[in-house]
């Protein structure tokens, strides 16, 4: 005995395959798209916390370190005063100069919580 297909049922099946698969593909595509965000890598945000810190914005640099980067901002960088002059602050900046201030030896460096 020989079984019938219905013919009409294959069709829709068929139908539902190919649209259920058409939209996997797309939205696999979506999900792919959307992990591809450059604002997160670890150059655009060291830039960015260098370029606050060198605009002395600490609260925004603040978002981009982590919690005992977050306490030495708030700590020695409030200790010595930063000079306006963008030569000057270059060579503190870019320099080891900066570290021979007799403030900063006052600072007791292992006091940071970890």
């Amino acid at each position: 005995m020989k079984i019938k297909k219905n013919s009409y049922l294959c069709a829709v099946n068929e139908n539902l395959f190919r649209t259920m698969k058409k939209l996997f593909v797309i939205l696999f595509g979506i999900i792919i798209a959307s992990c591809g965000n450059k604002d997160n890598t670890p150059e655009v945000v060291t830039q960015k916390f260098i370029t606050a810190v060198n605009q002395e914005k600490f609260d925004e640099a603040k978002k981009y370190c982590d919690e005992q980067t977050a306490q030495m901002l708030d700590t020695d960088l409030k200790l010595i005063e930063l000079p306006v002059n963008p030569l000057q602050r270059k060579e503190i900046f870019y320099s080891m100069k900066g570290t021979y201030d007799t403030t900063y030896f006052d600072i007791i460096i292992n006091t940071y919580k970890k």
